[in-house]
């Protein structure tokens, strides 16, 4: 390179410094276009051209539009982002492009042409340097920009925010912030939609548009919708997420307007509160791909506060109007309030929804329980008139139609389509129609009174809102309506009270009862809907063409104005009218089905369906008639008919009742005076025989009749005595009374069901019949005689009437029945206290001889001298003819002669027989338990079997002319001589054959008891004399027991001793001992003797003394026992035999020796091993067999193990279930304690012995030694 040209090159890249330090000074992209163009132009002669891949991000920049072949070059560069070198022979024209960078991101390009020379390598690289510059410059620029943008959009929505934070109106928000919008962004057009609630649309509200556009001014029509889902707006409402179409020609949702046709970008993003999307933004812009990422934040921002406002104006038009609708409903409902007319309410109820809530038609209907229908009452509108004028009414149970099922369910129902509502009726008074109705129940407390129905010709006009407003507003109409119905039920009510209370100042007057009837008739024909009323009593005897049916008689009746009579007297049952329904039921009953028959209906010629009501009348708890309501039309009777009716029936009750009671009052007056007679009469009589005959003259002159009499029941044979009679030819039978007649099945039966009965003579027994003189065809009346609900017998009444099947009151008729019920009950009355009169002299008596028989027992030591004075007492004081007392000798299961006398035998007769014995089987008559009741026999039966008694020389007494058992009309009582079960013998009394003899039995029996009670008292004494014996010889044994027993144990050095023994309530034979050894052993002896007392004890000090005199020679065990064992075997008379252990311990070796005679094995204790393991057994105890040998066996006892030694009593001690403690449980205690020191394995035996025995005592000695070795620190 020349010096010129490195001149030219410093010159180039100087004016490229100049431009760089420049950059200060340029305001604007444009600005940095000109220096940079002005500088290659002036420097290379060539033209510059620049392209912008993104016109948007500099939209005020002025370009030119480039030549086609740098066009061309435009495109290669940003396609390819790099140099771009080009010559076109042709024209001449030398073309380079290069891209323009900014921070990596390409901003686009510039292109260089000249005809000239092609650039030179320097030049390309001054323009590759100057593209950068220019780039670098540029990106700085847009920074600049988009943070002043960013401001100024910021400010935009503080501003927005600003200016709608005070406004109140959607419209005017809408237009303000559209309007704001456009203004700072300076879009082609900016639109706001709101979404309406529950609705399937979008609503436009208001726009804005660009001046600049050459087109018309543009304005949707207010209240456009869009449906959801439609074009851009309707989808970006109903899916709540923004759309970017920065090509609408690429969008299909895109909805092209021919008043918007500029439109060539759209942004749409949603208004949300919460996710709820209230509305949407919509920005359209005349320039494609002109919305940046920095346009959609700020837009975006700016709908979250449009949605907030949009959210707060609702907000604040739903309180306002909810205040205006509080104003209206507070007016409305202090209009009503103090209207108390019904009719009035609720025509003005409907004439304010309509006029102040702007509803177009407004209807009330009201429900009709007794018709079961809701009928239209009021109403406002255009619709109303056609209701009233036609009575639109619906039932309530009609399978289609809104209004009754509102009233069925009592819940709001809103049809937006009736067209397309499955429940709608359509109203053939009116055409074509359609449109939306909303049904609300008026109800209070569940209790539906009708249903406000609005109505609107056009779809969807009700909505959530119309819901809670009206239904507030039903709120109130349904008090309303309560308090006119509760105010006409109390004026109602009052004529109702006063009514009745007419009724029953009639019934307490003395009119006849056809009269008061009448009266009742005529009153509730004027409260209630009825065209006749009637009165229908029971009748006392069945219909003769029904027997089983119940009748019921038309007593009085009352017609309307159709003039018609009814039949008097008529007289239907079950099969001929429903009536008796109500006596079923017991409550008043209305007709369900016209087919049934109803003679009232059929007499007036009514046609169903007919009204009719059927009321029972009561009184007292019973059932006397009916009263029945009719009327010639449907439905008139209802709940409020059944409760008047009720009343009213209730009355004409009390009327009959009064009525049957003034009667009643007068017979009972009559049939009490002449009771009263009667029970003076009978209330001093003190025989049965005198009794007897005042009632039969009572009866036949009171009652008259045929015949009569009076059976007696004797209790303790069973039986029934006929004691009096009275009439016609029965004189003659009166000298026999009384007459024992046993127990007639007529009597038996009768007695099962103690109640009057009547039945003909031929029905009664043959032997009753012939004795009183009746004829088959006689009625006989049975009457019971009951005193205390105890059956005494019967009073009879026969009459000379043929019998006719009818209740026994009927019979007489219903005075004289009562007249002989009365006069029998006197007479069971007055027989109870005869007999109680005769019992309480006879217990009086009894009493008395019981007291002597007890004082000659307890002052009389002697058995023998004191039965002989109770015979003198018995024989003095009832006449006892003689008596023997047997005492029992269960060992020779034999009775034996104790005591005998007899006021025919003197003393020395008897005497010589005292002491014989005869076998059980000799006593075949003796009672088989001590409940009181002796074993009677006659005369010749104990003869006959007291030949068993007696020796040959008793038998010949027997023969003599005095014998001491001799034949007699008497009886013999033969009682068991017992207490609580056990058996002392058996007494025997003769007594005179009397027919009644309970009270001698049980005076008997007294004695017998008493006896009874002083061998008892013998043979104790002789018990407690052979007890006090053998305690003092139990006493001593003990003291045997305890004096040979060690006063203590002994201390061997290493070793631990412990020993427990507690005493049964016996003294056994239990004993242990240890003792010292010449060598310097211990002997230790464990030992039970086989019995019990002071023997064993005394054998116990025999054997200890032998073991310990003998060990003292022997060193050996074994040797031991064997020496004991044959000296024992020489003086063991009694069968003695003895269980010993004995074993030697040496404490210098730690060796036990030990021999076992036939005694419980010890347990040898390991605490190492947690075992206690028992020893081997050993031979057979001392005492029992000469000359045996025992073995002898050596124990190692080891540190910290022992021996535990024990008697049976120990295994053998019972719990409560009389369960044994047993060995194996001992041992498992063992085993649980080994570780423990001896006294303390002691104690754990105890404790767990405590808790099987529960207190149950010892049965047997326990006796336990533990020999523990201490551990090696203690040797």
């Amino acid at each position: 390179m020349n010096a010129s040209s490195e001149a030219a090159a410093s010159a180039l890249w100087k004016a490229l410094t100049d431009f760089c330090q420049a950059s200060a000074a340029h305001q604007s992209p444009a600005d940095i276009l000109q220096a940079a163009a002005e500088l290659l132009e002036s420097k290379l002669n060539a033209r510059i051209s620049f392209h912008f891949s993104n016109p948007a991000l500099f939209p005020e920049l002025p370009l030119d539009k480039p030549l086609a072949r740098a066009a061309r070059i435009h495109s290669r560069v940003e396609k390819t982002g790099e140099q771009i070198n080009q010559t076109v022979p042709a024209e001449g024209l030398h073309l380079v492009g290069f891209p323009l960078h900014a921070r990596g991101a390409l901003l686009g390009s510039f292109v260089a042409a000249r005809s000239e020379n092609p650039f030179t390598p320097e030049e390309n690289q001054f323009l590759q340097s100057a593209a950068i510059a220019v780039g670098t410059e540029l990106s700085l620029m847009s920074s600049e920009m988009r943070q002043k943008s960013q401001k100024s959009r910021l400010a935009l929505i503080a501003s927005v925010v600003s200016r709608i934070a005070h406004i109140t109106r959607l419209d005017e928000l809408a237009q303000e912030v559209s309007q704001a919008i456009l203004r700072t962004f300076g879009y082609y057009y900016v639109a706001i939609f709101t979404r309406e609630d529950d609705e399937n649309i979008v609503l436009f509200r208001a726009s804005a548009r660009s001046e600049k556009s050459d087109q018309p001014a543009f304005e949707l029509p207010a209240g456009t919708q869009i449906n959801l889902g439609d074009h851009i707006v309707g989808y970006v409402a109903q899916t709540g997420r923004m759309l970017l179409a920065n090509d609408v020609r690429k969008e299909p949702r895109y909805g092209h307007l021919e008043s918007l046709p500029e439109t060539k970008a759209e942004l749409a993003i949603p208004l949300k509160v919460g996710g709820r999307v209230l509305g949407v933004l919509d920005v359209q812009s005349d320039q494609e791909a002109v919305f940046t990422d920095e346009d959609v934040v700020v837009l975006s921002a700016l709908a979250d506060s449009i949605g907030l406002a949009v959210h707060k104006v609702r907000l604040y038009s739903e309180l306002e109007k909810r205040t205006e609708q509080r104003d209206i409903i507070a007016g409305l409902t202090e209009a009503i309030s103090s209207i108390l007319d019904l009719d009035t309410l609720l025509s003005k109820v409907a004439q304010m929804i309509h006029r102040q809530l702007h509803y177009p038609f407004v209807h009330i209907f009201l429900v009709d329980r007794v018709r079961n229908t809701i009928e239209y009452h009021s109403g406002s509108g255009r619709r109303a008139q056609h209701f009233k004028e036609n009575r639109v009414a619906f039932a309530l149970d009609a399978p289609k139609g809104i209004i009754p099922l509102t009233v069925r369910t009592n819940r709001v129902y809103l049809a937006n389509n009736v067209q397309n509502d499955p429940e709608f009726l359509p109203s053939p008074f009116l055409k074509g129609q359609s449109g939306s109705e909303l049904t609300i129940p008026l109800a209070f407390n569940q209790e539906v009174f009708g249903v406000l129905d609005v109505q609107s010709s056009k779809t969807n006009a009700f909505n959530e809102t119309d819901i809670s407003l009206l239904s507030t507003l039903c709120a109130s109409i349904s008090i309303a309506i309560r308090n006119a119905k509760l105010y006409n039920a109390e004026k109602w009510r009052s004529r109702v009270a006063e009514s009745l209370q007419n009724v029953a100042r009639n019934l307490t007057d003395t009119s006849p009862l056809q009269d008061k009837f009448d009266f009742i008739l005529k009153t509730i024909s004027s409260l209630l809907p009825c065209d006749a009323a009637g009165i229908w009593l029971l009748e006392e005897r069945p219909n003769p063409a029904n027997p089983t049916a119940a009748c019921l008689r038309l007593t009085a009746y009352q017609t309307g104005s159709s003039g018609i009579d009814i039949q008097p007297d008529l007289c239907v049952d079950d099969a001929q009218a429903w009536y008796s329904e109500a006596l079923r039921q017991g409550e008043p009953a209305i007709l369900s089905d016209c087919a049934k028959p109803d003679p009232i209906a059929t007499r007036l010629e009514f046609s169903a369906p007919f009204s009719a009501l059927s009321a029972p009348l009561t009184a007292s708890g019973k059932i006397l008639g009916v009263l029945t309501l009719h009327h010639a039309t449907a439905n008139r009777y209802g709940p409020e008919s059944q409760r008047i009716s009720a009343s009213f029936a209730h009355y004409a009750g009390i009327a009959i009742e009064n009525e049957r009671l003034a009667q009643e009052s007068r017979d009972q007056n009559w049939i009490s005076t002449i009771l009263l007679q009667v029970a003076k009469a009978t209330q001093s009589l003190t025989r049965i025989d005198e009794l007897t005959d005042l009632v039969g003259q009572l009866i036949t002159l009171l009652i008259g009749g045929k015949k009569g009499a009076v059976f007696l029941l004797e209790p303790e044979e069973r039986s029934y005595y006929l004691q009096g009679v009275f009439g016609e030819d029965l004189k003659n039978l009166q000298a026999d009374l009384p007459v024992k007649i046993g127990r007639p099945d007529t009597f038996a039966k009768a007695a099962e069901n103690p109640e009057p009965l009547a039945f003909p003579a031929r029905d009664c027994e043959s032997t009753l019949r012939e004795m009183l003189g009746l004829e088959l065809e006689d009625t006989i009346l049975l009457l019971p005689l009951i005193a205390h609900e105890e059956l005494l017998g019967f009073l009879l009444h026969s009459s000379s009437d043929p019998y006719q099947p009818a209740p026994p009151e009927t019979v007489l008729g219903r005075q004289k029945f009562a007249i002989l019920q009365g006069i029998a009950q006197q007479v069971a009355v007055s027989v109870q206290n005869i007999n109680l009169l005769n019992t309480r002299q006879e217990e009086t008596y009894i009493s008395s001889v019981l007291l002597q028989v007890s004082q000659t027992i307890v002052t009389t030591p002697d058995l023998v001298e004191a039965l002989d004075r109770i015979f003198y007492i018995l024989n003095m004081l009832i006449g006892i003819e003689g008596i023997a007392a047997f005492r029992w000798l269960p060992e020779e299961q034999a009775y034996e002669l104790k005591h005998a006398a007899s006021d025919q035998l003197h003393p020395w007769q008897v005497e010589r027989y005292f002491g014989t014995r005869v076998p059980k089987e000799g006593f075949p008559f003796v009672p088989s338990s001590e409940d009181g009741k002796p074993g009677i026999m006659k005369a010749d039966d104990v003869l006959r079997t007291y030949n068993l008694l007696a020796d040959d020389a008793l038998q010949n007494e027997a023969d003599s002319d005095a014998p001491l058992i001799k034949p007699s009309n008497s009886v013999y009582l033969i009682y068991k001589l017992a207490m609580r079960g056990e058996d002392y013998g058996v007494l025997i009394c003769r007594d005179p054959d009397f027919p009644k003899r309970a009270r001698r039995e049980e005076l008997l029996n007294g004695v017998a008891q008493q006896i009874s009670f002083a061998i008892q008292n013998e043979r104790l004494e002789k018990v407690k004399a052979e007890q006090q014996r053998v305690e003092q010889e139990f006493h001593l044994a003990r003291q045997i027991q305890e004096t040979f027993l060690p006063e203590k144990l002994p201390a061997i050095p290493g070793y631990d001793l412990a020993v427990r023994w507690q005493t049964a309530r016996q003294v056994g034979g239990d004993f242990y001992d240890i003792f010292a050894l010449r060598n310097g052993s211990y002997g230790m002896v464990i030992a039970d003797v086989s019995d019990k007392g002071i023997a064993a004890a005394l054998y116990m000090t025999v054997t200890r003394t032998l073991i310990r005199s003998i060990a003292l020679e022997s060193a050996s065990p074994a040797k031991t026992l064997e020496r004991v064992n044959q000296l024992l075997q020489l003086d063991s008379r009694r069968g003695f035999f003895v269980t010993c252990f004995y074993g030697v311990l040496n404490p210098n070796e730690h060796t036990l020796t030990y021999a076992n005679a036939g005694h419980l094995p010890p347990f040898f204790l390991n605490p190492r091993k947690r075992t206690a393991v028992p020893l081997q057994r050993g031979g057979t105890a001392l005492g029992i067999i000469e000359n045996l040998s025992y073995q002898e066996r050596v124990l190692p006892i080891e540190p910290d193990c022992g021996l535990v030694l024990f008697t049976d009593g120990v295994t053998e001690a019972f719990n409560k279930l009389d369960s044994p403690y047993s060995t194996a449980r001992y041992q498992k205690i063992l085993q649980r304690s080994a570780a423990l020191s001896a006294n303390a394995i002691l104690d754990a035996v105890d404790g767990d012995m405590e808790s099987f025995r529960r207190d149950v005592p010892l049965s047997d000695d326990i006796t336990e030694l533990v020999i523990k070795r201490l551990p090696l620190l203690a040797d």
